[in-house]
């Protein structure tokens, strides 16, 4: 799994869960351009993708690798409530 969150703290407690749970964490990604980048490098099985981070926002990164990897699977986890958002 690559883990997709701009918030260190968020990031290093959301790995602690997954690891916690058995989900191994191949890389994490501070912001949307290193989550493209490291999933290039490391093609993990799942990505799991903020919405809302600098450079390159979630839903573009996401865009871009499923452009690259039509079959990966990302999940955007996201606080927003906003349907526009959630449905885009």
């Amino acid at each position: 799994m690559l883990l997709a969150e701009d918030h260190a703290l968020v990031r290093q407690m959301t790995r602690r869960l997954l690891e916690n749970a058995d989900f191994q964490v191949v890389a994490e990604a501070a912001d949307g351009v290193e989550a493209v980048a490291l999933t290039i490098q490391h093609v993990p099985d799942v990505v799991l993708m903020d919405f809302s981070m600098p450079r390159l926002r979630g839903l573009e990164a996401t865009r871009e690798i499923k452009r690259r990897y039509p079959h990966g699977c990302v999940l955007i986890l996201t606080a927003y409530d906003d349907d526009e958002c959630i449905f885009a």
